[in-house]
């Protein structure tokens, strides 16, 4: 798959794993982005009470229909300008244009 994403500061992309198992790398051409990256074994904790719907907003108070978010491990990772960013296969992610 072929992608070229651009977004103004304040747009992003819910949380979620790359289409059909892929993985994908990421050049910043301009601007900052923020990544919040989910190792493939916190899936589960990303999922509603059913194990079907993922998690969409990373942020959001998410008891209710996601008992497990709260307690799922991320790493948050910047990139700037010149950046390239390598997101594996299965890892869940939100992304958000700070600049």
């Amino acid at each position: 798959y072929q992608f070229l994403y651009l977004g103004t500061r304040g747009t992003g992309t819910p949380c979620h794993s790359d289409v059909l198992g892929s993985y994908s790398w990421s050049a910043q051409l301009a601007g900052k982005k923020r990544w919040r990256m989910y190792h493939p074994g916190e899936t589960w904790r990303l999922l509603d009470g059913t194990g079907e719907q993922c998690l969409v907003d990373c942020e959001a108070d998410n008891d209710a229909g996601f008992p497990h978010a709260k307690e799922a491990k991320w790493r948050e990772i910047t990139t700037s300008r010149g950046d390239i960013m390598f997101v594996p296969t299965g890892w869940y992610h939100h992304v958000w244009n700070d600049e």
